[in-house]
């Protein structure tokens, strides 16, 4: 099992974001001094382009990878940061779903639950966890809208402590504490710990759920765990 990098899907648009948001910024300038565009659709036309620039450009400095996968673990890469989780740490790992009524919805995401928070969250670069708690926050209120929780107690799900002690017995504080919270508040809600965005992976979620089992049977068949 050699190391594996997959690419991001934001990356393959970025260069067309960024080519789209400057032709279009252009094309308005052109028409305004040209044609004589009226200042609405002149502003309109700038404003969309520059948006689309600054989109792609941002998409464009993400790192080339967004997971390095290994024998030892996996480590997600961003531009804000990285965590690694070692192999041995993952319980197992599928697409999150909620229930709307009748059916289940798929989140867009890789939910993946651990068997302890700790090397994991002591791996977690501070300005990463501080963004995915920010990214996240969104996946947090769609589990809250569709799970049993009265909305009078929706406000212990926000309020991140300074100090926690998660189910196994770890302490942390700080950030830690915040994002460990956050981890025992999805499992509790969702049944997963950890989440990677669709964005994030160079497939579908499903399918890169059933490549990620494939490498994890091939690396049980020639790193066996030790004894």
């Amino acid at each position: 099992m050699p190391e594996l990098t997959i690419r991001p899907s934001t990356k393959r648009n970025a260069l067309t974001l960024m080519v789209a948001g400057l032709a279009l910024s252009l094309l308005s300038i052109f028409a305004r001094l040209l044609l004589e565009l009226p200042p609405v659709f002149f502003m309109a036309g700038v404003v969309l382009g520059v948006l689309l620039l600054v989109l792609g450009v941002a998409k464009n400095t993400e790192p080339e990878a967004s997971l390095v996968i290994t024998p030892e673990n996996i480590r997600y890469l961003q531009r804000r940061g990285q965590w690694t989780l070692a192999w041995e740490h993952i319980q197992r790992f599928d697409i999150p779903r909620i229930e709307r009524g009748m059916e289940y919805v798929d989140m867009p995401f890789l939910g993946i639950r651990l068997n302890q928070y700790g090397p994991l969250v002591h791996s977690l670069s501070q300005r990463l966890a501080v963004h995915l708690l920010m990214e996240q926050r969104p996946l947090l209120v769609a589990a809250l809208r569709y799970a049993s929780v009265e909305p009078d107690d929706y406000a212990k799900y926000f309020n991140t402590p300074e100090r926690f002690k998660d189910e196994f017995g770890e302490r942390y504080q700080g950030i830690q504490a915040s994002f460990a919270y956050r981890m025992a508040q999805y499992r509790e809600l969702l049944g997963y710990d950890l989440f990677i965005p669709e964005t994030a992976l160079d497939r579908e979620p499903h399918e890169f759920k059933a490549y990620l089992k494939e490498l994890q049977h091939k690396r049980a068949i020639f790193y066996p765990p030790h004894r």
